[in-house]
């Protein structure tokens, strides 16, 4: 796969059309300074739809990472730059060596960034049926302090707008429990641009899974820790 370390190589600004032309010229350098058979292993030497199949798979979420990373603020940026790499790691200890192992887990990954990519960058194949897709990217909101702890917090349901409980009022995943855990505050809300997303979402109550740190309400239910990162994924129908 990628090495992050290759993402400093791409120029300040660049982007779109561009950016794929680029990336394309470095990856097409590397290939032909690198031995067909190191740089996909999974591949016999001969094997050229094999050697093909890697380079778009590798190629598509390269682009597909930088496309999402292009659309979002600071704090989120860091906030799915920390995801990436997170993601890098679990594919990385759990495939190891199985090349069925990875393609599944590239193939799952490209398809849940293909909803946010702008249009240049969208690939024809990416999208598959029943993968959740990414809708928002939540860096900490203004104002919040550090987060409360470590603890992760993960929560699927309909995204609803939550107003009944004082402790537990605003944009929050309706989950069963015995109050909805809130993903922003309401007075929160409006204050980066990721919220666009989950108030379309909650109009529809959407069914979601959130991801991010657990802030305890003095009621015992978590709501989301609004001064930490939370991704949020739209679940298949």
């Amino acid at each position: 796969m990628i090495a992050v370390a290759d993402r400093a190589m791409i120029p300040a600004g660049m982007e779109g059309s561009a950016m794929r032309a680029f990336v394309i010229g470095l990856m097409l350098a590397c290939a032909l300074a690198t031995p067909a058979s190191a740089q996909y292993e999974h591949c016999g030497e001969d094997d050229i739809a094999c050697h093909e199949l890697w380079y778009w798979l590798e190629e598509t979420l390269f682009l597909y990472e930088q496309g999402v990373s292009a659309s979002l603020d600071e704090g989120a940026r860091q906030c799915f730059a920390a995801d990436i790499a997170a993601w890098r790691a679990e594919v990385e200890a759990s495939c190891a060596d199985d090349a069925v192992c990875t393609e599944a887990a590239l193939r799952q990954r490209i398809a849940s960034l293909d909803p946010l990519q702008p249009g240049a960058n969208a690939a024809e194949g990416a999208a598959m049926d029943g993968v959740p897709e990414l809708a928002a990217v939540l860096g900490p909101e203004p104002e919040t302090g550090a987060p409360a702890s470590a603890e992760p917090l993960e929560a699927s349901g309909p995204l609803v707008w939550a107003g009944e409980n004082p402790e537990h009022m605003g944009l929050a995943v309706d989950a069963g429990a015995t109050a909805p855990h809130v993903v922003v505050f309401d007075m929160e809300i409006g204050s980066q641009a990721g919220h666009d997303a989950l108030l379309a979402l909650a109009e529809a109550a959407t069914p979601v899974r959130v991801t991010g740190g657990a802030r305890v309400a003095p009621d015992g239910v978590a709501n989301f820790d609004t001064a930490g990162c939370r991704l949020v994924y739209r679940l298949p129908d």
